[in-house]
């Protein structure tokens, strides 16, 4: 553990905001939490994570490769996984059960299974295997206002309880124990590894609390004139306004300029122009040299770098720097706060899919709804690629997905946004297929898995709340888990 100044992810100095927005606003917007270490030490305070490894979107026709993520690619795919505000997104992986994968076994194979054998000095060695078809693990998103709490397991493996109940998750977080955490406490920032952490409780910023600096806010616009809107990483770093970003100018000389004086960025071949909030413009020809960032933690390593988005109403995206043509950066729009990821209505994330499944024949079939044989709650994210950008879509925050003959869907946001997405199983011919079920998943008689629909049958799905919701959020463990129930949490 290190105590310092706000050393590890920027300088702490005061910058001339572009246009303040209201700092209590945006402290509502930060991730806060009681971190307990492993020697038992408990600090509270504002949140940044960083250092976190993700799940690559290597694909193949069967689906999502997980393998940990190079350090930074032009091509579409997650970089890796980082989160200061409620917003972000924790990303791990996460083991599927044998109750998904036999229920899936049933449906496509009546239940065959695959046998491996060898021979061993004339003896035959015949084992059972998992289909090549459903593969052990899948990608595990949560948007950190979700949760209630980490807590660590063995190694990279943690256990997380979500704010709605439904009974924790275990998951793996590549880098976990590398991970840099650190905790803004009374105006002092303790810096942790993710090894030195034994629990974290997420909680609400008290009254009056307000955080050191303010994470940047702003619209990131693609070569095809899709605007994403959100708070902002660049690469796998959370950005605050005192950031700087240095190059050095058409005269060679070196030049860095806080992140809260500017106004906009667009790319150039070898560079970038840099509009500051007073309207100057400043042209980076070419980027600074490595060397010249030691010692510089506020510095930020931009030039061919991804963007990574954490948009409130969609989940979050990555454009590589190759597919952005120009970042706004304004005052946060009051989105994201804690309080837009729990407390009642049709987002909760405890709650199951729900809607109606529309085959190409007609017919619709309504119940609860397990997406990909595996992907059962709301809480859970859609993972796909379209034109060159990553998302992973809130399940929450979608109104219906349309297949398409071609390849890939057209998802439609409740907020009215469409994309058209494909590249990986959830969203192409490698998906597994949905489940439409009678009853709430965890709830149900066991062996009853309801309607399975292959995914070349699939027209629409159409996500609604269940009948007679309104009632607090289901508290059934996922089936994905073997670990009961503990109910809501207040």
């Amino acid at each position: 553990m290190v105590r310092g100044s706000f050393g590890l992810f920027l300088a702490a100095q005061s910058v001339a905001p572009f246009g303040a927005s209201p700092l209590a606003a945006q402290s509502e917007s930060r991730i806060r939490g009681r971190v307990t270490t492993t020697e038992g030490a408990v600090h509270e305070g504002f949140l940044t994570i960083a250092g976190l490894r993700t799940v690559s979107l290597g694909v193949s026709s069967r689906g999502v490769d997980i393998r940990d993520s190079g350090a930074s690619s032009s091509r579409a795919g997650f970089t890796g996984s980082s989160a200061a505000s409620w917003a972000d997104a924790l990303v791990g992986a996460r083991t599927l059960s044998d109750t998904l994968y036999h229920a899936w076994l049933d449906a496509v194979h009546d239940g065959v299974p695959t046998l491996r054998s060898v021979e061993v000095k004339g003896y035959r060695v015949t084992w059972e295997e998992r289909h090549r078809d459903f593969a052990a693990e899948t990608s595990a998103h949560i948007r950190f206002g979700r949760l209630e709490s980490l807590a660590a397991l063995e190694d990279n493996r943690v256990e997380v309880a979500l704010r709605e109940g439904g009974g924790p998750l275990e998951l793996e977080l590549r880098g976990w124990r590398s991970a840099r955490v650190a905790v803004e406490e009374e105006g002092e920032e303790v810096r942790l590894r993710g090894r030195e952490i034994e629990r974290i409780d997420f909680v609400a910023a008290p009254p009056g609390a307000r955080a050191r600096d303010r994470r940047l806010h702003g619209s990131v616009e693609d070569r095809f004139g899709r605007v994403f809107t959100g708070f902002l990483a660049w690469e796998n770093v959370p950005l605050f306004l005192a950031h700087r970003i240095p190059g050095m100018d058409r005269d060679g000389e070196l030049a860095a300029v806080a992140l809260g004086e500017v106004a906009a960025i667009e790319p150039r071949l070898g560079g970038g122009q840099v509009t500051l909030a007073t309207g100057e413009g400043i042209e980076f020809a070419r980027r600074a040299p490595l060397s010249r960032y030691n010692g510089r933690d506020s510095w930020i390593r931009w030039y061919r770098r991804p963007l990574r988005v954490a948009d409130p109403g969609l989940g979050t995206v990555e454009i590589p720097w190759d597919e952005f043509r120009l970042l706004r950066i304004h005052p946060h729009d009051g989105r994201g706060t804690r309080a837009d990821f729990g407390g009642g209505g049709a987002l909760e994330a405890g709650r199951a899919l729900y809607g109606t499944v529309t085959t190409g024949s007609g017919e619709a079939v309504t119940g609860y709804i397990r997406w990909d044989a595996s992907r059962e709650r709301r809480w859970e994210h859609l993972v796909g690629l379209g034109g060159g950008v990553a998302f992973a879509v809130e399940l929450a925050r979608i109104e219906a997905v349309e297949r398409e003959e071609e390849g890939g869907a057209l998802v439609t946001l409740r907020d009215g946004r469409s994309f058209e997405l494909g590249g990986t199983a959830d969203l192409d011919p490698g998906n597994r297929g949905l489940f439409v079920l009678p009853e709430e998943p965890g709830v149900r008689q066991p062996g009853e898995h309801g309607r399975y629909l292959a995914w070349e049958e699939i027209a629409t799905v159409r996500f609604s709340d269940p009948p007679g919701d309104g009632q607090p959020p289901g508290n059934a463990a996922p089936s994905g888990e073997d670990t009961p129930s503990k109910g809501n949490r207040e």
